[in-house]
C-alpha cells in the first residue's frame, strides 16, 4: 500500500531544549498493517538520533485516532530501544493521527542563555516583563511540556480525523488535509492550548526534502491561525 508521513513539523516555541518529533513507518501486508514508530530529537530535522525512552511513565498519553476510533497504545511504549512502539493500524488504511505527550518539567537557565532563548523563540514580551521586574541578569526558570502528533496515510483516502483536534493541552491543528495539498500550495493551522484559540504566538514550519531543511517563522492571528 502506498503510505506517507508527516515531512513538515510544526512547532510551538515553548521549550528551551532540542525539537522531539515522531516518524512513523507503516508496513501493510495480506494479514496485518502495523506502524513502526520512533521518537526522534535534533534541531529542525538535522543531526537526528533516536530518542531512548528511559521511564515509559513519564509519557502520560499515547494514543492512535483514525476513522474507526480512538485506541490508546500506551502498553506498546518500549523502554531503552531505538523503536519506540510497533503498534497495530486498521487494515482499512485511510489517515491516521499519533499523539504523545509528556509530563511537564522545569529547567533553570542562567541569565544570558535564558534571555537569548526567549529571544530566539520570539518570547519578546516574557522578555519584556523580566526587564520590567529587573530581573534580567537573574536565571530564568521555565516550566514545559511536549504534545507530539504525527499524520500518517496508508493507501489513497484521506480521512477528516487529522483535522480535528485531539485535546491534547497544546497542538496544531491542520485546517485542511496536508496529503490534498498538492505543491506550491498552503497549508493554515490552528493552535489551540486547552482548546482555546492560541494568537500572537511564533510558529516554525521546518520543511526537509531528501537533505535539505528549510525553516518560516510564522506568528498566529488573533484566532490561532498561521498560514
Amino acid at each position: 500500500d502506498n503510505w506517507k508521513d508527516v515531512r513538515l513539523a510544526l512547532s510551538p516555541a515553548v521549550a528551551a531544549a532540542h525539537d522531539n518529533w515522531l516518524e512513523v513507518e507503516a508496513i501493510s501486508s495480506a494479514k496485518e498493517s502495523k506502524a513502526k514508530v520512533y521518537l526522534l530529537t535534533g534541531e529542525h530535522f538535522t543531526e537526528a538520533t533516536a530518542l531512548h525512552v528511559r521511564d515509559a511513565r513519564r509519557y502520560t498519553r499515547f494514543l492512535i485516532l483514525s476513522a474507526a476510533g480512538k485506541r490508546d497504545i500506551a502498553a506498546d511504549l518500549r523502554e531503552d530501544q531505538d523503536l519506540l512502539a510497533l503498534s497495530a493500524l486498521d487494515r482499512a488504511g485511510g489517515s491516521f493521527v499519533l499523539e504523545l505527550d509528556a509530563a511537564p518539567r522545569t529547567i533553570e537557565l542562567n541569565a544570558k542563555h535564558f534571555n537569548e532563548y526567549l529571544l530566539e523563540e520570539r518570547l519578546v514580551d516574557v522578555l519584556m516583563l523580566r526587564a520590567i521586574a529587573g530581573k534580567e541578569d537573574e536565571p530564568g526558570r521555565e516550566r514545559y511540556s511536549r504534545c507530539i502528533k504525527a499524520l500518517l496515510q496508508v493507501g489513497q483516502r484521506l480521512d477528516p480525523i487529522v483535522t480535528q483536534p485531539v485535546g491534547a493541552d497544546l497542538e496544531i491543528v491542520p485546517l485542511a488535509h496536508p496529503f490534498s495539498v498538492a505543491p506550491g500550495g498552503t497549508l493554515t493551522v490552528q493552535v489551540l492550548f486547552k482548546g482555546k484559540a492560541l494568537a500572537g504566538r511564533a510558529v516554525l514550519a521546518a520543511n526537509r526534502f531528501r537533505k535539505d531543511v528549510t525553516t518560516k517563522t510564522l506568528r498566529t492571528d488573533p484566532n490561532g491561525k498561521a498560514t
